[in-house]
């Protein structure tokens, strides 16, 4: 990274990466301090708690796990792909998924229903998948923004409580949430 902001003189970086993609925004604030180039994080805002959610907020995904133990439950994993072997312990529980792409396996729980579907999803379809799968619980990250915030509008509606999963403690770097602040950093007339 350090050889391509150098080679290509980049003067500004926006790091746009994924909240939980922490190691991504980590080598990009390194390699910018390196060269004292500056660095912003462009992120979709969190989600909050509003009137009627029934969260419960935790640390990480190991910490969910707790909500696991004991009789079995019906899930809507909704964190990807990446963190699930997390959850292979669990598999006396119903496990719904729901990813942008198949994969060659997709797999990954005894007892799974595994849905491929690109979003933006609507308030409408996530109702009617939590109802038709008899979800009693979410399991999510706080990945922000409105892609995938339908599903927090229907586990609110159908009073399902919701694990939501925090974003990694990041690197100190300034955080924006919006294209015109970004413009106002970069100088930039809008």
């Amino acid at each position: 990274m350090i050889n391509y902001i150098r080679d290509n003189k980049i003067s500004h970086v926006i790091d746009a990466s994924h909240p939980f993609s922490s190691k991504i925004s980590l080598n990009t604030m390194n390699a910018c301090k390196a060269l004292n180039i500056p660095v912003i994080n462009y992120s979709r805002k969190p989600w909050f708690k509003k009137k009627g959610d029934n969260w419960i907020r935790v640390k990480n995904f190991y910490e969910s796990t707790n909500y696991l133990r004991g009789k079995p439950k019906r899930i809507f994993l909704a964190i990807g792909r990446k963190n699930l072997d997390t959850y292979k312990e669990f598999s006396q529980n119903f496990f719904l998924l729901r990813f942008l792409e198949s994969n060659t396996n997709n797999n990954f729980f005894q007892n799974q229903k595994c849905i491929i579907s690109r979003g933006p999803f609507t308030v409408d379809d996530d109702l009617r998948i939590l109802s038709r799968y008899r979800i009693e619980m979410i399991i999510s990250k706080n990945s922000g923004g409105d892609g995938a915030y339908s599903k927090i509008i229907a586990a609110r509606r159908l009073k399902i409580p919701i694990i939501i999963i925090s974003r990694p403690k990041g690197v100190k770097t300034k955080k924006i949430y919006n294209f015109n602040s970004v413009m106002s950093w970069l100088n930039y007339k809008v």
